[in-house]
């Protein structure tokens, strides 16, 4: 028989109940309890989901990353084999563009969590993206894209030349990989005329069992900037918004712009939408898309 510590010692120190947190760095969560031979269950939830539950031997804090941005997470912690427990919930900052963490990726951040013209929020964690992974992702990167984003899509946007011979994701064999090419990418006039390559995206992006979704891109970003810009304005994004969500330079930015311009529609939204069209994508399509990638407004 053995004596566990008593129960009154449990109780958490931070976050405290309310407390406003960045979401852009890791958090460490800390109770107080004893670390002699003692299991810890700590269950974490953000509002409206299923709690993840983290069995911790003889430790009294832990650290967390990639928590979506301007949302409230309730926490607890409680002896294994007890029913109580001490809990608390925090605040995430709305911090914008979500960046993320996974051990050896570059340049890994959400296209969700901005506000659309119709009030509703873009689903944060599903569509995501990032340097090429092959070069520089180690086995802990890996287990958390696999893990705690649960990527279904690794979608690779850069020239065939830097693709060579993969015929697989790094991720996995069952993890969906899929090679379009964007060739021309360093000239963004080009990399967007790409109409046979941005309706063959959009194809796995009306269909629920791709998401989660990674967009692989070289360094520069040309060709995820691209993407993130005209989907995002196709949900709805302001620009203001989605020149902050962009990586390359404000040229390019206003080329984007620029060129748009050619098409029909008196807002971004609509021009990008006509752009779609025009490359055999028909409005169903984008309602589909809009649906998957949007939130329910509250």
């Amino acid at each position: 028989m053995s004596v566990l510590p008593l129960l009154a010692a449990l109780a958490i120190v931070s976050p405290r109940d309310g407390t406003v947190v960045s979401a852009q760095k890791p958090l460490r969560l800390v109770w107080d309890g004893s670390t002699n031979n003692v299991v810890y269950l700590l269950a974490i939830a953000r509002e409206g989901a299923d709690p993840q539950v983290f069995s911790l031997s003889n430790r009294v804090d832990a650290w967390i990353a990639n928590l979506e941005v301007a949302s409230r997470f309730d926490w607890s912690v409680r002896l294994a084999g007890s029913i109580d427990s001490a809990a608390a919930h925090f605040v995430t900052e709305n911090e914008l563009p979500r960046r993320l963490f996974a051990e050896g990726v570059a340049g890994f951040r959400d296209l969700g969590g901005w506000r659309t013209d119709d009030g509703r929020l873009v689903r944060q964690g599903r569509l995501l993206r990032s340097a090429a992974l092959r070069e520089r992702v180690t086995a802990a990167g890996i287990s958390t894209l696999r893990t705690d984003f649960a990527i279904c899509t690794d979608l690779d946007l850069r020239p065939a030349r830097d693709v060579l011979r993969a015929r697989q994701s790094v991720l996995g064999e069952d993890v969906q990989w899929k090679s379009i090419p964007f060739e021309s990418g360093r000239r963004m006039d080009d990399a967007v005329r790409g109409r046979e390559q941005f309706a063959k995206v959009f194809g796995l992006l009306t269909a629920e069992k791709s998401y989660p979704v990674l967009f692989e891109d070289a360094e520069d970003f040309v060709r995820s900037d691209t993407l993130a810009f005209l989907l995002n304005g196709l949900l709805g994004v302001s620009e203001e918004d989605l020149l902050r969500n962009w990586s390359s330079s404000q040229s390019s930015f206003d080329g984007l712009k620029a060129w748009l311009r050619e098409f029909p529609g008196t807002t971004l939204k609509s021009r990008i939408a006509a752009y779609a069209q025009g490359c055999g994508i028909d409005a169903s399509e984008i309602e589909s898309f809009r649906s998957l990638m949007l939130e329910e407004k509250k």
